[in-house]
């Protein structure tokens, strides 16, 4: 296989490259209201997540430059659709998103669609590990550039999130409670004043980042995980939250087709027993008792964190 083969083929798509059609299908097809910076409308959002359930057909004044007349428009997510809504409703609201759950249960698929459909990039992301720095959510510097002409913006290496701010896109932060507090706080002043302040650059029009609008973060947290780090009251007003279960036989539940079935409940799915760690439980703000267990109780609670939150109804209009 030749050098110029390799750059060009990738093993993964991302969902904005291997879905192109039905976004662009999409946006043609549905021609209401739309938040700003968005592609398609809320409402176009969630089709192409839960899927068409049937041909849709292009209106006739539609623009058709090179998208089929008719297309079926497949699910991607199998779960509950008034999830998926409240997601969409979240985001159009420019409020942040936290989706949490077990591993395994799609929240970072369900995250890359939303971002994919919204703003037409998913990859805006910044992976949360212990070792992540605020520099990672914030900004760096290139030192070569710092060291030749001083701090200016040309030397200012912008993070995902900048990025996104920039240009009013969608953000992903990925296991954002495994991120240390202190780092986990730098989106506190992000998500409420929605600007960033760089005083390396004060005295210059350059001093504050403004978010354009449509800007917003999806962010996604497992409930199992030992290693987290508890997340601060004011970061948790800062976004609503959305439990993402595993999927049941009945076929309800928050993982995609492509995920492992033991999610199903064969080999090494929860129990009606198992237990939330301590640490996890603190990090989603605490409320089991000792000895209690996850099934409802969690879940229930988890789906009021946020304003916009609706526990079982759709939000939006079918």
């Amino acid at each position: 296989m030749s050098t110029d083969t390799v750059a060009r083929v990738r093993q993964v798509d991302p969902a904005e490259h291997a879905f192109a059609d039905q976004l662009a299908f999409l946006a043609a097809y549905d021609d209401g209201p739309r938040p700003p910076a968005w592609r398609p409308t809320p409402r176009a959002v969630v089709t192409f997540i839960v899927g068409s359930n049937g041909e849709l057909v292009l209106p006739k004044g539609a623009k058709r430059a090179g998208l089929p007349g008719k297309l079926t428009i497949e699910p991607k997510f199998v779960g509950d659709r008034a999830l998926v809504e409240r997601c969409v409703v979240t985001l159009a609201g420019e409020r942040g998103l936290l989706l949490v759950g077990e591993p395994g249960t799609a929240k970072s698929m369900l995250s890359e669609l939303l971002a994919a459909a919204v703003c037409g990039s998913s990859e805006l992301v910044v992976q949360g590990t212990a070792g992540t720095t605020e520099d990672q959510l914030r900004y760096g510097w290139n030192y070569a550039l710092l060291l030749a002409h001083g701090p200016s913006p040309e030397a200012l290496v912008p993070s995902p999130v900048l990025t996104a701010m920039r240009s009013g896109a969608v953000a992903r932060i990925e296991e954002v409670t495994r991120c240390l507090p202190e780092v986990q706080d730098a989106l506190v002043s992000i998500l409420s004043d929605r600007r960033i302040a760089v005083p390396e650059l004060a005295g210059t029009e350059h001093a504050t980042v403004p978010a354009a609008p449509g800007f917003t973060v999806i962010a996604t947290a497992n409930l199992r995980d030992r290693g987290v780090s508890e997340m601060s009251a004011a970061l948790k007003r800062r976004f609503n939250f959305e439990t993402v279960g595993p999927i049941d036989p009945a076929g309800q539940g928050g993982t995609g087709p492509g995920e492992d079935a033991v999610l199903g409940g064969r080999g090494g799915g929860r129990g009606a027993g198992d237990r939330v760690p301590g640490p996890a439980r603190r990090a989603f703000g605490g409320g089991l008792g000792r000895g209690e267990t996850l099934d409802g109780h969690e879940h229930r609670r988890g789906r009021r964190g946020g304003q916009l939150a609706r526990s079982g109804r759709g939000v939006l209009p079918r």
